[in-house]
């Protein structure tokens, strides 16, 4: 635990399968938050019984440092992972691996929040990718009109006043086509 005042940390205690430490030297790569919950893959590293945990989506519990398997990402990371991050637009974890013997790129993968599968994304040609992140799109901006109240009569015009609103500020013009 890092202090964010004064940067001093706390070693909490090794993180636990079933109340015990995690077997071997399980490589914790790539951490990332969704929803005030911890997540990470270990590529690598956990041995024995807890060698499911290596290349799985798992969650961790930061009041009993209890990890849990969310699922098996179906893809081996031999070099782990350089960067972890979630969309919380789409509801999924990107991570992006080193691509096995290829020292000039990387390999661009989706993960299910719910099962932890990844699907390879892509390819791309940056070697060392050092992290990932999402900014959340900002909600649509929308226009809305009021309704006014129109006497009809029998003969000439009548002129309607509308009110015209947008949701949220905007950087830029905002064009509005409409028909009466």
């Amino acid at each position: 635990q890092v202090d964010p005042v004064t940067a001093a940390t706390v070693n909490l205690g090794p993180l636990l399968t079933n109340g015990t430490p995690v077997l071997g030297n399980p490589n914790y790569d790539g951490l990332t938050f969704r929803n005030n919950e911890l997540f990470g893959i270990i590529p690598f590293g956990a041995t024995g019984v807890d060698a499911v945990l290596n290349d799985a989506l798992v969650r961790i519990d930061l009041a009993t440092r209890e990890i849990t398997v969310v699922g098996a990402l179906g893809v081996d990371l031999p070099g782990g992972t350089a960067g972890f991050a979630y969309d919380s637009d789409r509801d999924v974890f990107v991570a992006a691996a080193s691509e096995g013997g290829n020292p000039n790129g990387s390999v661009l993968y989706e993960i299910d929040a719910q099962t932890g599968v990844a699907t390879t994304i892509g390819s791309i040609n940056i070697p060392l990718v050092s992290g990932l992140l999402f900014q959340p799109s900002p909600a649509p901006t929308f226009v809305s009109a009021s309704s006014p109240t129109i006497t009809e009569g029998n003969s000439g015009t009548v002129n309607a006043t509308f009110t015209i609103t947008l949701s949220a500020a905007e950087t830029t013009t905002t064009t509005v086509d409409y028909m009466t």
